[in-house]
């Protein structure tokens, strides 16, 4: 086996695996990045409800700021230098003004007790936009079916293949970009092979496509250069080159059949397809 020959890569494919493991390695430092920063804000959420939970535990135990000093320092103080009644006039003002207080910590407490009627407003109509936008897709979905619609993807364009469940700007473009580059669809299975089509869309559109009267382009074995055979989805830069050799070790200098070029080691994987669109004129 030819190690050499397999490790062998363009300059294009050098420069796409290049790009792989650069963004491989800049998608690893931003998750790390991701973690560490939900980790540090998980941290500070929990720190400051602790916090909150401490201080309305304190607040409500202790509605005045110095109640137990105020009930028994200043009661003892005032029993103790009391000699007409003024010591016990400024206690009872004193009291009063802290059962003013309390009153008011009791009425702040019950206020933050209280739903946020707001908060409740704002969640009712989330949920309502949320139903209303569920109704408005599924109406959406069942506009845009496949119920008596064929498409021919040899002649379709853009507009045609939106009408598909499923298909959207992106996939018609990629539709077409395939099947240019193809010279067209033989089977409709071919769908299969473009990104990003799913396969629930892919089971929904078959039914509803058809290749007949296609006209492929083939590509001329026997005069097309090694660039321009590459340039097919089906054939790989080793495999021109397998062709190339071929065609001018052969004794007449061309390509009369498939079975020359499939017996090559560079075609044990080609595509099943790929004799459809290769002509030995």
């Amino acid at each position: 086996m030819d190690f050499k020959r397999f490790f062998r890569f363009t300059s294009g494919e050098r420069r796409g695996i290049y790009c792989l493991c650069l963004i491989i390695i800049v998608l690893v430092c931003v998750k790390a990045a991701l973690s560490w920063h939900n980790n540090e804000m998980e941290r500070l959420r929990s720190r400051i409800v602790s916090s909150d939970s401490i201080k309305k535990h304190i607040f409500r135990d202790r509605p005045g700021q110095d109640k137990g000093t105020y009930g028994n320092n200043a009661f003892d103080s005032g029993k103790k230098t009391a000699q007409g009644g003024n010591d016990h006039a400024r206690y009872a003002e004193k009291k009063e003004s802290r059962q003013t207080r309390y009153r008011g910590h009791t009425k702040q407490d019950k206020k933050a007790d209280t739903p946020n009627k707001d908060l409740e407003e704002e969640i009712r109509q989330w949920q309502k936009a949320a139903v209303s936008y569920s109704h408005n897709t599924e109406k959406k979905r069942k506009d845009k079916s496949n119920a008596g619609l064929m498409v021919n993807l040899n002649e379709a364009d853009t507009t045609e293949l939106k009408k598909l469940w499923g298909i959207g700007s992106t996939l018609s473009r990629r539709i077409i970009r395939f099947r240019d580059k193809l010279g067209g669809f033989c089977d409709t299975k071919q769908l299969a092979e473009i990104y990003g089509l799913k396969e629930e869309t892919l089971a929904a559109m078959l039914p509803h496509v058809h290749t007949q009267g296609a006209r492929l382009r083939k590509i001329q074995v026997n005069s097309a250069s090694v660039r321009e055979m590459k340039e097919h989805p089906y054939i790989s830069y080793y495999m021109a080159v397998a062709i190339d050799s071929i065609r001018k070790n052969s004794a007449s200098g061309t390509i009369t059949d498939y079975s020359a070029i499939a017996a090559h080691r560079d075609f044990r994987n080609a595509h099943p397809l790929l004799k459809e669109y290769i002509s030995f004129e």
